[in-house]
């Protein structure tokens, strides 16, 4: 497997919110096995590869696709206090971008608060 799929695979995992042994128990193998998948130590089969990405509900091809963008899960509507994920597909210099775009927005956030508080104090 290579360095960008298995990377990818982690970087899903984690945005996901999943655990490594969260990943194992649901392809029924041990933490220890899921832990070599990811750090590339572990050949996949096809069947293997599509039950990672059925777990990580993307297409399979994403994972082995070489020319394949950034991607990163987001929040697009809220309906009745549940949140509705989809993936979006951007270059490394566009992933750039939104992670410092969210970090201002973060960082305005916390400024507000801590007026709020300082106001509280």
């Amino acid at each position: 497997m290579t360095t960008q799929a298995k990377n990818k695979i982690r970087v899903l995992r984690e945005m996901k919110g999943y655990s490594q042994d969260f990943m194992a128990e649901k392809l029924n193998i041990s933490q220890k096995q899921y832990s070599r998948i990811e750090s590339g130590n572990a050949k996949l089969d096809v069947d293997r590869l599509k039950q990672i990405s059925d777990v990580l509900e993307i297409d399979p091809s994403i994972l082995l696709n070489e020319d394949a963008h950034t991607f990163n899960n987001f929040s697009t509507v809220k309906h009745f206090g549940h949140k509705n994920f989809n993936n979006i597909y951007i270059t490394g210099q566009e992933y750039i971008m939104h992670l410092t775009d969210e970090n201002k927005y973060l960082r305005e956030q916390l400024e507000r608060l801590m007026k709020i508080l300082e106001n509280k104090v």
